[in-house]
C-alpha cells in the first residue's frame, strides 16, 4: 500500500524544541500510513492568521494533507481559524493535529471534534455576553 504524503507544520509560538515537534509530528504521520514529505511554519508574524500555509499546500504536489503540531495553531487569532480549516478540508486535504491526536479525514468530516474546538475556544476566550449573543 502506498504511503501517504503529508505537509508537517509546527508551531512557532510555543516554547517546544522544533526537534521534538518534528518527531511528534513524525510518528503521527507514521500512525496515518504516511511520511513527511515537506516542511513549514507560518511566519511568527502572521500567525494568527495563517496566510500562508493554504498557499504552501496548494503549491506543493502530491500531498494527502497537512500534519500540524497542535490544534493551538488555529486559535491564535481572534476565534478559531474555521476559514483555513474548511479551505483545506473542501480542497481534498486530511488534517492532524500530532500532539492532540486529532484528526479530520477528505470525505469524512469529525464534527464531535470539531465542535468541541469550537465550543473550548469561545468558552475559554470569549465573554459571557459574547457568547450569549451568539447562541441566542
Amino acid at each position: 500500500m502506498k504511503k501517504k504524503s503529508f505537509y508537517s507544520c509546527v508551531d512557532c509560538l510555543i516554547p517546544s524544541p522544533l526537534s521534538e515537534q518534528h518527531m511528534v509530528i513524525k510518528k503521527k504521520a507514521e500512525a496515518e500510513n504516511g511520511i513527511i514529505t515537506a516542511y513549514a511554519s507560518e511566519e511568527v508574524r502572521f500567525a494568527s492568521n495563517q496566510p500562508w500555509i493554504f498557499i504552501k499546500l496548494k503549491e506543493t504536489k502530491g500531498l494527502d494533507g497537512v500534519i500540524f503540531f497542535s490544534v493551538d495553531q488555529f486559535l491564535y487569532g481572534d476565534h478559531f481559524n474555521l476559514k483555513l480549516f474548511k479551505n483545506i478540508i473542501d480542497y481534498g486535504y486530511e488534517i492532524h493535529f500530532a500532539r492532540e491526536n486529532f484528526s479530520f479525514y477528505k470525505n469524512s468530516k469529525n464534527n464531535q471534534i470539531l465542535d468541541f474546538i469550537i465550543s473550548h475556544d469561545l468558552v475559554f476566550r470569549r465573554k459571557e455576553e459574547e457568547i450569549r449573543n451568539l447562541i441566542y
